[in-house]
C-alpha cells in the first residue's frame, strides 16, 4: 500500500500536497481517467474497501462510493470514460460470514474416471462444503456505474474475476466463475463463462 499521495508537475518539477485523502491511508491500484485530469484509488480502512477519485486541477481526493467494494479476486475498477467508474461493490443484504457447521454433512468424495496421471498440488485450496460456501460468500460481488452523481446497479451479482470495457463504451466483458468449485486447482481453473453485457 501506499501510506502519502502527491501530484507533481512534470515540468516544473514542484510537487503539490493532495487533500481530502483519508486518514491512515493505504492506497493501491491507481488509475488516471483517459484525459489525465483525476486518478482513481482503493484506500483499504479498517473493514472495507473504498474508492476515491483524486482531481487535479483542484488537488483534492472525494470517496465516490457508498457500499464497500469488493476486491477479493481480479479488477475492482475501471474508468468506463473521464466522469464515469464502473466497479465491483458487496451486494447489499448479503448477511454475516457463513458460521462453519459443528460436524460436516458428510464425506469429501473425489471421482477419477480417467486413467491415472500426475497431478500439481496448490496451497489454500478449496476443502470441503463449508469452503465453497465462504468462497460464494468473499467473491461475489455487484457491478455499479458511477457517473459521479448517481450510483446505479449493473446485472445481478455474481462471481466475477475479470472485466473490461469495451472501446465504445457500451458494452462489458465479464469472466464470470460458475459452480460446480473446484477442489483440484485455484480460482483461475475454476469452471466460468464469457459474458458480453449491456452498460445500459
Amino acid at each position: 500500500y501506499s501510506a502519502a499521495l502527491r501530484l507533481k508537475n512534470i515540468k516544473t518539477k514542484e510537487t503539490f500536497p493532495v487533500t481530502g485523502l483519508p486518514e491512515n491511508l493505504r492506497a493501491n491500484s491507481p488509475q488516471w481517467s483517459q484525459d489525465g485530469s483525476k486518478v482513481a484509488f482503493l484506500h483499504y480502512g479498517p473493514g472495507r474497501v473504498d474508492l476515491y477519485v483524486i482531481t487535479v486541477a483542484d488537488r483534492s481526493a472525494a470517496k465516490v462510493n457508498t457500499a464497500a467494494l469488493s476486491a477479493t479476486s481480479g479488477n475492482t475498477f475501471a474508468w468506463v470514460d473521464n466522469h464515469t467508474l464502473l466497479y465491483k461493490t458487496v451486494p447489499a443484504g448479503i448477511g454475516e460470514l457463513p458460521v462453519a457447521p459443528p460436524a460436516p454433512k458428510g464425506p469429501v468424495v473425489q471421482q477419477n474416471l480417467g486413467k491415472s496421471a500426475a497431478s500439481r498440488t496448490y496451497q489454500d485450496l478449496i476443502k470441503n462444503p463449508h469452503d465453497e460456501t465462504l468462497f460464494s460468500y468473499m467473491a461475489t460481488s455487484q457491478f455499479v456505474v458511477n457517473d459521479g452523481q448517481n450510483e446505479k446497479p449493473l446485472g445481478p451479482p455474481s462471481v466475477v474475476t475479470s472485466f473490461s470495457v469495451s472501446p465504445d463504451k457500451q458494452y462489458l466483458l465479464v469472466r464470470r466463475v460458475e459452480k460446480p468449485y473446484s477442489y483440484l486447482v485455484p480460482v483461475y481453473g475454476f469452471p466460468h463463462t464469457w459474458l458480453v453485457l449491456d452498460m445500459r
